[in-house]
């Protein structure tokens, strides 16, 4: 809860620390493409972008309730995991919606494949839902012995997805 985005070096020291005059709060899920780092700013219910290390942008006309994560779409689009409302909105790059999927439960973190399908942890029903590019559910996943799912990435046509109270990661 220090409200901040730190800057790596290669070798995990740290770079920098961003403190922005509008200063994070809580930044949660975060994702980049072509240099632009797309933020989930959860108390701020928005998403920010940043170049380098410099906030670019505020996108907080999306109608977001603390957003939990958001990612780049293959198009360039964001896809956002909008908790508070209980939805899946996707956006464009200058903050306006195109599309909004409702849903049962509060979403957690998600994950894009290259072909823009879009995976989503439900963390109280041990739970990650599988969506088809067009919004569509495609299909619901248990996972038995490894409850509240987390983290969840997409790489190399596997998916990895950590368990917190069960403290595994599942390939």
């Amino acid at each position: 809860r220090k409200n901040r985005l730190v800057f790596l070096k290669s070798d995990f020291a740290f770079d920098t620390v961003s403190s922005p005059t509008d200063p994070y709060r809580v930044p949660l899920g975060l994702d980049a493409r072509n240099g632009l780092i797309a933020l989930a700013d959860s108390e701020s219910n928005g998403i920010r972008l940043v170049r380098g290390e410099n906030p670019e942008a505020m996108l907080d006309r999306l109608g977001l309730s603390s957003p939990m994560d958001v990612k780049w779409t293959p198009s360039g689009e964001l896809l956002v995991s909008d908790w508070g409302n209980k939805r899946i909105v996707l956006a464009s790059s200058q903050g306006n919606v195109l599309r909004a999927l409702p849903l049962a439960f509060a979403p957690g973190m998600l994950t894009l494949d290259t072909k823009g399908t879009f995976f989503v942890c439900q963390p109280h029903e041990n739970r990650v839902q599988i969506y088809s590019n067009d919004f569509k559910p495609a299909q619901n996943i248990l996972l038995t012995n490894a409850s509240h799912p987390r983290g969840i990435l997409f790489h190399q046509n596997r998916l990895y997805i950590t368990a917190q109270n069960s403290h595994k990661v599942l390939i």
